[in-house]
C-alpha cells in the first residue's frame, strides 16, 4: 500500500478469503503477507478503510494456490 509513491506502514488491511475475514498490518514497505495452507481456489478480497488522506481502497480476485 502506498500514497504518492511512499509506502504506508502499519496500515490495517482486512482480507476476506472465501468470506472469512482476517486483519493484517502492512510492514515498513507497505506490504502484507498471507500464507495459504491448502491448495485450492479462493475468492480473495482486500480492503483498506482509508485515512484522512486516502479514500477506501478494495480489490477482489479469484486465485488458485498450487502449493499449500
Amino acid at each position: 500500500l502506498s500514497y504518492r509513491n511512499e509506502p504506508i506502514a502499519n496500515a490495517k488491511i482486512t482480507l476476506y478469503i472465501n468470506g472469512k475475514a482476517t486483519t493484517l498490518t502492512t510492514n515498513s514497505k507497505g506490504i502484507i503477507y498471507y500464507a495459504f495452507k491448502k491448495k485450492g481456489t479462493y475468492k480473495f478480497k482486500a480492503v483498506y478503510k482509508g485515512n484522512k488522506d486516502l479514500k477506501k481502497v478494495e480489490f477482489s480476485r479469484t486465485i488458485t494456490v498450487v502449493n499449500g
